[in-house]
């Protein structure tokens, strides 16, 4: 599978079987990206020569009724055999996780597990830490709206806000929190119904 995005719902209805946190862990040990269609606008249409739209810096809205809308979900995971290796998010095909908006730099940011030993576990986290680095992207990488310094990692954790450029917004989970959020996706998918 590419790097793209998937629909939650083709997600949940593919792991359906997955009914405890630990088997869920162990069949997808890498983070996901969460992110809900918005409604604010169309992007700039992408330049001929393939660089990045330049935009304004401020964010666009996100929508008030969440899981009305289309939710994507990206796994961070690296296409190669190294599966502790740096995870490329990008709009060029050859990244890891490719994000098609014309506001987001072909290579834009780098996700990696925090140094130390790959099995090593956080006392407050169920697995290991994950930083994210923008990689001098043209739009910035922000997490919760602080940018993040061009090749400098920054911590990440559940549910933290992490946008690249002006207006691609996700929400960062460890595999442990996304099987919490997906317990509370169905929850809330159940009450809309």
């Amino acid at each position: 599978m590419s790097g793209t995005g998937e629909r939650i719902e083709g997600f949940i209805e593919a792991t359906r079987a997955h009914t405890d946190q630990a088997g869920f862990v162990a069949a997808f040990p890498h983070p996901f990206l969460v992110r809900e269609a918005t409604t604010a606008g169309e992007p700039p249409a992408p330049a001929q020569d393939r660089r990045t739209a330049r935009v304004s810096r401020v964010a666009a809205p996100v929508g008030d009724d969440f899981a009305r809308q289309d939710v994507w979900i990206y796994r961070v995971r690296p296409r190669g055999p190294d599966a502790a290796g740096p995870v490329t998010l990008g709009r060029d095909e050859a990244c890891d996780v490719v994000v098609d908006d014309p506001t987001i730099s072909l290579r834009h940011a780098r996700f990696t597990r925090a140094p130390g030993d790959a099995a090593d576990h956080d006392a407050d986290h169920d697995g290991p830490r994950y930083l994210v680095a923008d990689l001098g992207s043209s739009n910035g990488t922000f997490v919760d709206g602080a940018p993040a310094p061009a090749e400098t990692p920054v911590a990440l954790d559940d549910q933290d806000g992490v946008r690249f450029g002006p207006q691609v917004k996700f929400q960062f989970f460890t595999a442990g929190g996304f099987f919490q959020f997906l317990d509370f996706y169905r929850r809330i998918k159940k009450r809309g119904t």
